[in-house]
């Protein structure tokens, strides 16, 4: 799951993201690693975070600059199409914390100059909810 927040109290995602988390809850519930309660219940959540969060459009720029990333960076196109939001916005002056589980993802946008987190082994305790 990737998340991108600007350092500041505004929080921002690619309007992928949605789709996206929307997608592995409902993976999860199939396969059988959740019950259909609690899928109901993180679909719910998610569409509340949704409420609160300013959605990054997929551009022209944010597009050619994901295909940029798939050739440089190996990365799978909506990996590609998120780290290219980040960049994009980071682009506008704003100053942008990827977050991401994913070491690769986190790699490469280190390698793009961006600040990065990591929800699942970072000790920085920001309130991300």
């Amino acid at each position: 799951m990737v998340r991108l927040y600007a350092a500041s109290s505004a929080r921002h995602a690619s309007t992928l993201l949605w789709v996206e988390v929307r997608a592995a809850i409902r993976r999860r519930q199939r396969v059988g690693d959740i019950s259909t309660t609690d899928a109901d219940r993180l679909v719910n959540s998610l569409e509340l975070q949704r409420l609160r969060v300013s959605s990054l459009d997929v551009t022209s720029d944010v597009l050619a600059r994901a295909a940029i990333l798939i050739d440089a960076r190996q990365l799978r196109s909506l990996d590609a199409l998120q780290l290219a939001s980040a960049i994009e916005t980071a682009k506008r002056g704003a100053v942008v914390v990827f977050v991401s589980a994913d070491k690769y993802l986190i790699a490469a946008a280190q390698a793009e100059g961006l600040q990065v987190m990591n929800p699942e082994t970072s000790e920085d305790q920001r309130e991300f909810a």
